[in-house]
């Protein structure tokens, strides 16, 4: 499901969900994958690592800021021996380099990292023949409110702007 996701490819189901588990049904049935894989952009991703039974998969999404894309990473296990394989990266190695940061969520366990910037290093645990996918959300830069944030089907939420009033340098 995550790699179909990052390709932006269709979905054939040959199954009826009447009847499927449940669990392969919440698979099926994840809102936050199918919107990577329905993003407005429509760019399809690629491998950008391979080594060892271990893939990197890439695909730029939206929101964008200036010139950089969000992303949805997916870090694939096609290794059988056993045991989850450790799997620890930059945001700057995947090619996530907005000096702003990311907002980093695991779209499978519903984990939200908050903002990375592209120095720090992630560890993501994967299971033999399994999948771990991330959505890395490029965010704006509020020192300077006159270069806009652009963004499509998904609304910016910062939980500041409920505490804090944030002005415009302008309205004074």
């Amino acid at each position: 499901m995550a790699i179909w996701a990052i390709l932006a490819a269709p979905l054939l189901m040959s199954v009826d969900l009447r009847t499927i588990r449940p669990e392969y049904k919440a698979i099926l049935q994840n809102k936050k994958i199918i919107a990577v894989d329905q993003d407005p952009l429509g760019i399809q991703g690629r491998r950008i690592y391979k080594h060892k039974g271990i893939e990197i998969w890439s695909r730029p999404i939206t929101p964008l800021y200036q010139n950089y894309f969000s992303y949805a990473i997916a870090f694939v296990n096609k290794r059988t021996d056993g045991t989850p394989s450790d799997v620890a990266v930059t945001l700057k190695e995947l090619g996530l380099t907005s000096p702003t940061g990311y907002q980093v969520e695991d779209l499978y366990e519903d984990v939200n990292y908050g903002v990375l910037s592209p120095q720090t290093k992630i560890k993501v645990k994967v299971n033999p023949s399994g999948v771990v996918i991330l959505r890395a959300d490029v965010q704006p830069d509020f020192s300077n409110r006159r270069i806009p944030f652009y963004t499509t089907q998904r609304t910016v939420y910062n939980p500041l702007d409920q505490v804090f009033r944030v002005r415009n340098t302008n309205e004074f």
